[in-house]
């Protein structure tokens, strides 16, 4: 079996897929149905997947794609993140990291998700059937996500974090 070893220079735990997760791309049109509608994962102590993880990467691949970007994403994972603005304000990220062999620069993208009950949901407003997410491009791990509270809105924004001038959102 080949195993496969990511870095990152992102402090954030993140799940790295298998290649054999990783490479399972093939959908039916149930698989892909509201993948956005369901529950995507709980809040126990690692912040747990529980939606199906390649569709949710292809998702977010074909989010990507409509931007004019080819990207391969390799890994998901629930964050919490704290707001910039407000340190008494925490809310929770779906990112997916990958990279651009094309602009030879990491790229990751992000949807805000709702915790209710232990349970992450969508939290993106969603727009022509699809979720409104935050991509990154630059620095060793897609730049870092970050994010003002604007009333009750949660506002998300690419940051180099002092990782150089590279780093700029994908729209």
């Amino acid at each position: 079996m080949l195993m496969c070893t990511v870095w990152s220079c992102n402090s954030e735990s993140e799940t790295v897929m298998s290649n054999a997760d990783n490479n399972a791309r093939e959908f039916t049109a149930k698989d892909r149905q509201g993948i956005w509608e369901g529950e995507i994962g709980v809040a126990d102590e690692k912040l747990t997947i529980t939606a199906n993880r390649a569709s949710l990467l292809y998702e977010f691949e074909r989010l990507l794609a409509k931007k004019g970007e080819t990207v391969r994403l390799t890994s998901i994972s629930i964050q919490q993140r704290v707001a910039v603005n407000d340190s008494l304000h925490t809310a929770y990220f779906l990112i997916a990291n990958g990279f651009d062999n094309n602009a030879g620069m990491a790229v990751s993208s992000g949807v805000v998700l709702n915790n209710m009950g232990g349970k992450f949901y969508l939290g993106s407003p969603i727009s022509d059937g699809d979720p409104l997410d935050v991509s990154c491009r630059g620095c060793g791990s897609g730049c870092f996500l970050k994010y003002y509270v604007i009333g009750k809105d949660r506002v998300p924004y690419c940051d180099s974090a002092g990782c150089g001038p590279i780093c700029d959102k994908i729209e």
